[in-house]
C-alpha cells in the first residue's frame, strides 16, 4: 500500500519544499491483526530520496547553463579574434590600416561588421571568421575623413562634441551650411553603429548648430535637428 501524508524532513529542505511525504508499506506474512487488519512490516518515508533528487537536478541544470554561457564566450572570443586578424591582414584600396575592430551580429556567431581606419579614410564591411574571410559580399563602404575647418573645430571643442569624442570609437563628421538662420550644423556620428543595411541615419549620433560667428546656439542626440 503506499500512503501521501503531508509532512516536513528534516534531514532535506529541497524534500520538506516539496511538502508530500510518500510511506512504502509492505506487507505480507499469514498473520492478522485482530481486529482483521494486516500487520505492517516495514514503512520507509522516500521524501529525502526525493529532495536529494530535486537538488541534483538543479545543481545539474545550474551547471549546464554556466557551461553553455562560458562555451558561448569562449567561441566569440575566438571568432572575434579571427575576424578582427583578417581585417589587419589587408590592405585597403592601397592603404595600410592603422587599426581595426570587428563587432558581433545578434544570432550568426561568425557574422561580424568590421570597422577599419586608415590615414584617410574609414572602410566598414561584413567579416565571415569562420574562413574568415573580408568582404564576402564585395559591400566595402569607404568614408573619407573630412577636411578639418574652424567650423568643425569649434563644433568639436563645444561641451556636446567633447563628450561624444570622447565617448565614441569612430567619430566621423558632416557639416551642413543652413540659411536661416544663418550658420552651420555639424553632425557626428560613431561608425560603430553603421551597419550595413540600416535604413536611415544613426540613432547614436549628435548635432551642434552654429552661427556666422562659429557661436554655439544649440546641441541635440539623435541626426534630425530638434524643433
Amino acid at each position: 500500500m503506499v500512503e501521501a501524508a503531508w509532512t516536513k524532513n528534516q534531514r532535506s529542505e529541497p524534500a520538506a519544499a516539496v511538502g508530500i511525504a510518500f510511506r512504502v508499506c509492505l506487507f505480507g506474512g499469514a498473520d492478522s491483526h485482530p481486529a482483521g487488519l494486516h500487520q505492517p512490516l516495514r514503512c520507509t518515508s522516500v521524501l529525502a530520496v526525493l529532495g536529494e533528487v530535486v537538488l541534483l537536478a538543479h545543481r545539474l541544470a545550474a551547471t549546464l547553463a554556466l557551461a553553455g554561457v562560458v562555451a558561448v564566450w569562449g567561441v566569440r572570443d575566438y571568432e572575434h579574434r579571427r575576424a578582427v586578424n583578417a581585417l589587419e591582414a589587408r590592405v585597403y584600396e592601397g592603404a595600410e590600416p592603422l587599426r581595426a575592430s570587428a563587432y558581433p551580429s545578434w544570432i550568426n556567431p561568425f557574422r561580424w561588421y568590421g570597422v577599419v581606419e586608415t590615414r584617410n579614410f574609414f572602410a566598414t564591411m561584413l567579416v565571415d571568421s569562420s574562413v574568415p574571410d573580408v568582404d564576402p559580399e564585395g559591400q566595402m563602404r569607404i568614408r573619407y575623413k573630412p577636411e578639418e575647418t574652424p567650423v568643425t573645430l569649434a563644433a568639436k571643442k563645444s561641451y556636446l562634441g567633447r563628450v561624444y569624442l570622447d565617448w565614441a570609437k569612430y567619430p566621423i563628421t558632416e557639416t551642413e551650411e543652413i540659411e536661416s538662420p544663418p550658420g552651420y550644423i555639424v553632425r557626428f556620428t560613431d561608425l560603430r553603429f553603421d551597419y550595413p543595411g540600416r535604413t536611415g541615419h544613426s540613432p547614436l549620433s549628435a548635432g551642434v548648430q552654429l552661427d556666422r560667428n562659429l557661436k554655439v546656439m544649440r546641441e541635440w542626440f539623435g541626426f534630425q535637428v530638434p524643433d
